[in-house]
């Protein structure tokens, strides 16, 4: 994203060095981002836990602490930052910054191999998409959301139904991570960025910010869990990436392929047989007939 972010700066000379100015006068550096973000997820409570297990002042999950290099694919802490257990990560909060800024170049990269990048400065469905915008999304609904949204326009929701246009819009327009930043930094900032409106459902209003821990043991339900889709399709697309006409195209043609395979290999034993005398011309045509029989059976019944 970054990368993305250059290019752009170097198309737009003199205005791109204004904007990054004015963007850290106004409050609207990295640090400024993830104090947004920390406001959202935790107000800023480094030991907040929900009850799905979501942790810390952004409220990651295992499979982002195993993107950020914090735990393994089975799910044991690695020692990274000296973060052996929950209560290690949930004590340092130094470490959940870092863990945030490597998730997050995680969700770069995947922004980058995506060419979701090149919506920046585009609107989808009315909302004008930011690079900060896009690492929210990615943060807070998913991978598969986000690129459906910005690719496709199907706008999906979090658990609580807060829909991912809330997100892209309420962090707009802030800094991007490049080498990180202190938990003094994120303590201090004044975030001032992103958009005061977002977009309003006909049905719903969602507020731009909305705090999910309370005072209880058993936290609210963090805003990374699994996405809702109106269609079992959606689902299918928004989980994979793929729509499923797409896929059972694909499943079509490998079976035909290997049916096309099989009629050839019969053809070319029958003839082998016939050449060497060991089948008669009557045996070659009934094998053909049946090998064409069986061939457009199959094709009538996968197409």
């Amino acid at each position: 994203m970054s990368r993305a972010i250059s290019s752009n700066w170097r198309k737009h000379g003199l205005w791109g060095l204004l904007f990054v100015a004015l963007a850290a006068w106004a409050g609207t550096t990295y640090s400024d981002f993830l104090k947004a973000l920390g406001q959202r997820e935790s107000s800023m409570n480094q030991f907040a836990v929900n009850r799905y297990g979501y942790a810390g002042l952004f409220q990651m999950g295992s499979l982002a602490l195993q993107d950020a290099g914090y735990k393994t694919a089975s799910g044991t802490w690695t020692g990274k930052d000296g973060v052996n257990s929950q209560a290690d990560y949930l004590a340092n909060a130094q470490a959940q910054v870092n863990a945030v800024t490597a998730y997050q170049q995680k969700a770069e990269a995947f922004i980058l191999s995506q060419h979701l990048d090149t919506a920046i400065g585009t609107t989808v469905n009315g909302v004008q998409i930011t690079a900060s915008g896009l690492i929210a999304g990615y943060h807070l609904v998913g991978p598969g959301a986000l690129r459906n949204y910005i690719n496709n326009g199907i706008v999906s929701s979090d658990g609580n139904g807060v829909p991912i246009t809330t997100y892209i819009q309420q962090f707009a327009g802030y800094g991007l991570p490049v080498n990180g930043t202190t938990y003094a930094s994120v303590v201090a900032a004044t975030p001032t960025g992103g958009v005061a409106t977002v977009v309003t459902p006909p049905s719903a209003r969602y507020a731009t910010t909305a705090p999910l821990v309370n005072a209880s043991p058993l936290l609210a339900p963090s805003a990374a869990a699994t996405p809702t889709y109106a269609t079992a399709a959606a689902g299918f697309q928004g989980a994979t990436g793929y729509a499923m006409g797409d896929v059972r195209t694909l499943m079509v043609l490998l079976v035909a392929a290997l049916v096309l395979l099989w009629f050839g290999y019969t053809l070319t034993s029958s003839w082998q047989g016939f050449s060497a005398g060991t089948l008669t011309i009557f045996n070659l045509k009934s094998n053909v007939i049946q090998g064409s029989i069986v061939v457009m059976l199959l094709m009538y019944i996968i197409w």
